[in-house]
């Protein structure tokens, strides 16, 4: 804008607040109603389209008549025409609220690690989904949500301590269209990474990005570049967010997963929708605050809600009962987690001594609200497989310290007092003309001869603890435990490494502790510089700008102590800890996380494998959803032929029976599920590289517990999907798809499909854990990614 207007008629322009793609934003003063306002003046380039400016007003004109408490009242939408100048400006009126962003929230909670509880979170999306779902009513996409556009207003705390969310530029990237340029590459849905208009699900996609950065602490994408970023939106999947924060319960990673699915259709059709589904993963009660966003439950939904049990930990937060949902959440901090990988019950290698105790999470499929909402067309996507070589996943990283005892015990023992013990005091001495026993000869020399061997004896007891203090520090030196994790970017497989120690003593004076990777080709790649605090090191190489995949190259970890300031890239000091592969074990975890032996592509199997089941879970979700009450028959036959292909691979459910030959295949999946005559399916390439770590284990316990593990998950996979080709066969070749008999096929087809995903919990137990009828996808990647874990050790 070449020149900015001190007034635009009865607004004063006071301070300008920020710049965006589409305009300036100030803050600006009504002089006939006596209110602060914001004002958006529209970029002068905008108005080149001769039909822009007509364009404008009347369309921005339906933007005034928008009233909700959780969106940011327009009252102006309009263009000024000076008299003394040939310039124009367009421009928009809103209402001014005080306060910061949800941006500079997350910034300072969620990407400190303090994230918030989950009755915030729930309040926080279920005012934000029951105000876009009434912008989508009125036939307004917002195109554009991001933390930016989410302000908190501090004048209203009542239900969030932070300020009551309000969503602003409701309809601008509609009313402005391409010329509004691209929004945020960070949290734009697929379809507009790819140029399409933005559709009522690409609102519920920005709303699934936003939730994941909330819960993990992170974006799901992210690089340098804004074309790349889209490019992942587009392409890659995003990590699972409770491989990330280890505390997200499985049913709420699921929900985030299925609002950021990059097929529209296997999305929630309405925000509020995506926020009961959030509240129902957290085990607290929906709060859906207008009549025709109520969800309507039938007999089973009723049992489950009435069911559920009454405390959960959610994000490492403790919450109150579901029945009497507190509606005034208070920002707790996710507490540090840090301790031994393995725990010692035997049963099992546990990821945490102290587990999160999640609810259990029932799927109970929840129809469509009442009350018809128009829905602007999505763009139709095919919704293939991601390719194993742009599918990532990152692990739990740490577990709970285990407490170093006292060096010295506690003496608790006290004498009773006589008053407080019921016997009268002592005695007062009538002292008066007599001499006091303190005061004779003999008195003062006991007293004296006490005294020294008080002296000595303390003497000899400190000398005593100086030593127990001694060796205990030399103990705490010894019992310094610590473990190297590969983990997973959005581009490529293990190409970061986590370290995380316990117990670790201070760095000698002016020195620093620094992290080596022996190579197998004898070079030494420097990690970088350790934070040590308080005895704890948390640390993550982030990887190389290509994205190498680090295991493939790995041989052995190292500590060393190097000058604080220096920034070393080879080993200078003496090595202190070291973590070593066993070489015989190490190709055979290779073949399983790294690169596979029989698959196409130089694919991962046990990547393949988890991507494939998630791609499976969010269509099943869509057939279950798309029969509800607006059903769309032509979409559930789609997404069952999709099934069927990953599943089966494309090539044998053509020639099988399972795919009618009316139908044609969508997706060209190369590896199934299940083995084929022509290709051995993900299950079976998996078994197999299990037998091979079976024989060359040597009496590792501790690994031949991770492969059972994956065993159990593989055997509960080969069932489920089994009833899976079952359900969607029945899908596929049924006369009438509203049947109530189909549609209860698809509530156990879209059922099956998340135990398969996130696995089954088996009560009493809180979540699902790595054992027959239990284990899933995500329980088998985990386990795989723990097989390749370091020990790190003193030299």
């Amino acid at each position: 804008m070449s020149t900015i207007p001190r007034d635009l008629g009865k607004y004063e322009l006071q301070q300008h607040l920020g710049r965006g793609s589409a305009g300036e934003v100030w803050k600006g003063y009504d002089t006939q109603s006596h209110c602060n306002v914001a004002i958006k003046l529209i970029h002068t380039d905008l108005q080149s389209d001769p039909n822009f400016m007509t364009r404008f007003t009347r369309e921005g004109q339906v933007l005034t008549t928008l009233h909700h408490p959780n969106l940011v009242p327009i009252r102006e939408v309009n263009i000024s025409r000076p008299p003394q100048t040939n310039e124009t400006t367009a421009y928009f009126v809103m209402d001014y609220i005080e306060g910061q962003t949800l941006a500079d929230y997350i910034n300072a909670t969620s990407h400190k690690g303090n994230f918030p509880s989950a009755d915030q979170i729930v309040y926080l999306f279920t005012t934000l989904g029951v105000a876009i779902d009434y912008a989508h009513q009125h036939g307004i996409v917002h195109g554009n949500i991001k933390p930016g556009n989410i302000l908190l207003d501090k004048h209203n705390t009542k239900n969030f301590e932070d300020g009551e969310p309000v969503l602003a530029d409701a309809g601008l990237t509609q009313l402005l269209g391409n010329a509004a340029g691209v929004g945020s590459p960070l949290y734009m849905s697929p379809e507009q990474a790819k140029g399409y208009s933005a559709n009522n699900r690409s609102d519920i996609y920005s709303l699934g990005v936003i939730l994941y950065e909330i819960c993990t602490g992170v974006q799901p994408f992210r690089d340098e570049s804004s074309v790349a970023v889209m490019m992942q939106h587009i392409n890659a999947l995003p990590t699972p967010p409770n491989l990330i924060n280890p505390d997200i319960p499985s049913a709420l990673s699921e929900v985030i997963l299925r609002a950021m699915s990059k097929d529209t259709t296997a999305r929630y059709s309405m925000a509020s929708l995506l926020a009961t589904a959030i509240a129902d993963a957290c085990s607290i009660q929906a709060i859906l605050r207008v009549s025709h966003d109520k969800l309507l439950l039938n007999e089973e939904d009723t049992a489950y809600q009435n069911s559920r049990s009454s405390t959960g930990s959610i994000l490492g937060v403790p919450q109150p009962s579901p029945k009497i949902p507190a509606r005034s959440p208070v920002s707790q901090p996710l507490p540090k987690i840090s301790g031994p990988l393995t725990g010692n019950s035997g049963k099992r290698p546990a990821i945490r001594t102290n587990p999160l105790t999640p609810v259990s999470h029932p799927r109970i499929a929840v129809p469509a609200p009442s009350g018809k909402i128009p829905v602007t067309p999505d763009v139709n996507q095919a919704a293939e497989p991601i390719p194993a070589s742009t599918q990532t996943n990152k692990l739990p990283l740490s577990t709970p310290s285990e407490k170093i005892p006292s060096p010295v015990p506690q003496i608790t023992q006290q004498f009773p007092s006589p008053v407080s013990s019921g016997q009268p005091p002592f005695p007062k001495l009538e002292t008066k003309g007599r001499m006091r026993l303190t005061d004779t000869p003999v008195y003062i020399a006991f007293a004296a001869l006490a005294l020294l061997l008080i002296v000595i004896g303390s003497a000899i007891g400190a000398n005593i603890l100086l030593k127990n203090s001694q060796q205990q520090l030399a103990a705490s030196t010894k019992a310094m435990t610590g473990h190297v994790f590969f983990q997973d970017d959005t581009f490529g497989h293990n190409d970061q490494v986590h370290i995380q120690l316990q117990n670790m003593p201070a760095p000698a004076t002016g020195k620093s502790y620094f992290a080596w990777l022996q190579r197998n080709d004898n070079r030494v790649l420097a990690l970088g510089q350790l934070p040590w605090q308080n005895g704890n090191v948390s640390y993550t190489y982030s990887g190389d700008n290509k994205h190498s995949n680090l295991l493939a190259i790995a041989q052995s970890f190292s500590i060393t102590q190097e000058d604080s300031n220096s920034n070393p890239q080879a080993q200078v000091g003496k090595e202190i800890y070291r973590a070593t592969f066993n070489s015989v074990v190490l190709p055979h975890i290779k073949n399983i996380l790294f690169t596979t032996p029989g698959l196409p592509g130089n694919q991962s199997v046990v990547v393949g494998l988890l991507g494939t089941i998630q791609s499976m879970n969010d269509k099943a979700g869509s057939i279950y959803d798309s029969l509800g009450a607006r059903p769309d028959v032509g979409l559930v036959r789609r997404q069952a032929i999709r099934i069927i292909e990953i599943i089966d691979g494309t090539r044998y459910a053509m020639s099988s029976a399972d795919l009618p030959t009316t139908y044609r295949p969508l997706v060209n999946v190369q590896v199934g599920l299940l083995s084929s005559p022509a290709q051995r399916g993900y299950l079976d390439t998996l078994a197999t590289q299990l037998d091979k770590i079976r024989q060359v284990a040597n009496g590792n316990t501790a690994l031949l517990q991770h492969v059972q593990n994956i065993q159990n998950a593989l055997t509960d996979l080969q069932d489920w999907v089994q009833k899976m080709r079952t359900y969607d066969v029945q899908i596929l070749k049924a006369a009438d798809l509203t049947d109530p008999a189909i549609i209860g096929v698809a509530l156990q087809l879209k059922n099956t499909a998340a135990d398969s995903y996130v696995g089954h919990t088996l009560p009493p137990n809180p979540a699902p854990l790595p054992e027959l009828r239990s284990a899933g996808a995500s329980q088998a990647y985990t386990e795989a990614q723990y097989m390749a874990t370091l020990d790190v050790k003193p030299v």
